[in-house]
């Protein structure tokens, strides 16, 4: 009887140990059948409208440049890519809805420096970018180009530097948001060249260079999509560019660094993150899409027309490595200037 017990408690023992056996392989298969589903679900991607949010007003490279490759995107693949403006709050307007929507790659915002990496370094925001977001892929980096009315009586920044220590607090300078690079590097410049200039932020570019034709400030920094028009248009004067050499679509233009003798390089960059969560794949796809796009000769000859170089990093990673250089960068240049969210 005991032996009899034995050999059947024994039998069970084996068939769980085999059962065991066999979990390695179907974990295995349980994975392939994982991946080959999301992989059919980012083949099958989108299945409804892309929404993708702007975190200023209507007018500028924030616009330009995201809506251009929308256009394109939405032609690849086969969807309408919906730009809709979220103005306000410094981006976290934007940002807090991307946070709400669903993690399926339906959603982008089309974020910048300002967003990752300058306003948490000057203020408390409600979210943790790298933490809550999901990079996707740069779009473009861009010279900025500093402007002034073509009636104000100095016509280079060297000038308006002498004229504005000559008269302390006589100059406004405009920027289309706290925390954002424009308003970055312009403390930066105020506080190594000792320079008393009032800040005063506007929602987004088209706002700032409305500003400046009313004249309610001076001088302001802005892509070239923003400020070329109305320099063409005889309305306004450019007075130097911001990176440390002169830009190739417009060599007459001396660089700040020229003018001032400061280390100076700053430019800005913009791309789509998507919420946290979003499935591996789905991201891949959007990634591919945006970087096949960014490198048509002809898109990039019209991103070039308006002030920027078509970069897409390529790869969710490329793109993540330069926000976490970026947050080190401008951290320590918040640092260094003083800058405080108004």
């Amino acid at each position: 009887m005991t032996s009899k017990i034995y050999a059947t408690r024994n039998t069970g023992f084996q068939r769980v140990r085999t059962a065991f056996r066999h979990l390695p392989a179907l974990a295995a298969g349980l994975t392939c059948f994982a991946a080959v589903a999301l992989d059919a679900a980012a083949q099958a991607f989108p299945t409804k409208p892309v929404r993708v949010f702007i975190p200023y007003r209507s007018g500028g490279m924030s616009e330009a440049g995201p809506r251009m490759y929308s256009e394109k995107m939405s032609a690849l693949l086969g969807q309408p890519f919906v730009v809709e403006f979220k103005p306000g709050a410094n981006g976290i307007i934007a940002i807090n809805e991307t946070l709400a929507a669903a993690p399926d790659g339906h959603t982008l915002m089309a974020a910048d420096s300002s967003h990752w990496a300058i306003l948490p370094a000057m203020q408390q925001v409600p979210y943790d970018f790298m933490r809550d977001l999901a990079p996707v892929t740069s779009l473009y980096e861009n010279s900025l180009i500093y402007v002034a009315p073509s009636g104000e009586p100095f016509n280079s920044f060297k000038e308006f530097v002498a004229l504005a220590k000559a008269k302390p607090g006589a100059f406004n300078y405009a920027s289309p948001g706290i925390g954002t690079v424009h308003q970055l590097m312009t403390e930066s410049i105020k506080a190594q060249l000792k320079l008393d200039v009032r800040h005063i932020p506007y929602n987004g570019g088209g706002e700032v260079v409305g500003a400046l034709l009313r004249g309610d400030v001076q001088i302001a920094a802005g892509s070239g999509a923003v400020v070329l028009p109305m320099v063409k248009a005889g309305k306004l004067k450019m007075l130097g560019v911001t990176r440390a050499k002169r830009t190739e679509w417009m060599q007459e233009v001396p660089t700040i660094a020229e003018q001032t003798g400061l280390e100076f390089d700053v430019g800005g960059v913009q791309g789509f993150v998507t919420k946290a969560g979003t499935p591996r794949a789905v991201i891949e796809r959007l990634s591919q899409v945006a970087t096949q796009v960014g490198r048509e000769p002809e898109f990039r000859a019209k991103i070039q027309e308006i002030g920027s170089s078509s970069t897409s990093a390529g790869t969710p990673e490329a793109f993540a490595a330069v926000i976490r250089n970026e947050i080190r960068i401008y951290g320590e240049a918040v640092r260094i200037s003083g800058a405080k969210a108004q």
